[in-house]
């Protein structure tokens, strides 16, 4: 879940955003649109269009370093109308890097007699996505995102009833499957080690 903070007919900037891992920073100018605020991890982020190629992008608040004012934006209502569109299509705060948003097709199982809060928790908590009964016990979800690899946590936790699960980005899906490998490694040799250690 997230929340939004309007930042309502602010100039363009001259922005400074320092990168984390490398310490670089990097300088352009954008036109700031709103503030946005995970309620999962409490981060509040910025989201700008960038004048160089007018893409939306995020970055959160505590990596700016230095903000400088460059004249009026004629077309920051247009702007923000395209962020409002486009936010349609956002599972946390990150709008990629892809001109199409990408689809990610999740298959789970469960008990509809008793699990019954599996289907309410998908249906509350699966933000824009769909959910469809395919036959009885097995439910099909599916999502139009911008960044498919911020739902990756929230799809682990659908671990051992996550029957089969696509992904457009083909690097979220193969990464996915490979997760998934290592913990069914991890897990199997350490509940063999249990076996062992019990004879």
């Amino acid at each position: 879940m997230k929340s939004v903070i309007y930042v309502y007919a602010y100039p363009p900037i001259s922005i400074q955003i320092r990168h984390a891992r490398s310490g670089h920073i990097n300088e352009f100018e954008c036109v700031p649109l709103k503030i946005r605020v995970s309620t999962q991890t409490g981060r509040r982020y910025v989201c700008v269009r960038r004048m160089a190629n007018g893409r939306l992008s995020t970055y959160r608040l505590d990596s700016v370093k230095n903000v400088s004012p460059l004249k009026s934006e004629p077309d920051y209502d247009r702007y923000l109308t395209g962020y409002e569109k486009n936010s349609r299509y956002t599972w946390g705060v990150s709008f990629g890097c892809r001109r199409e948003p990408e689809r990610v097709c999740m298959q789970i199982s469960l008990a509809e007699t008793t699990e019954g809060y599996l289907i309410d928790r998908l249906n509350r908590e699966g933000r824009q996505g769909q959910l469809k009964r395919i036959q009885q016990d097995i439910y099909e979800y599916t999502i139009e995102c911008w960044d498919s690899a911020e739902m990756i946590p929230w799809i682990r936790t659908f671990t051992g009833r996550i029957l089969n699960f696509t992904c457009s980005n083909k690097q979220v899906e193969l990464r996915f499957w490979h997760d998934m490998k290592r913990m069914q490694k991890m897990y199997a040799d350490e509940t063999s080690e249990k076996s062992l250690g019990g004879q």
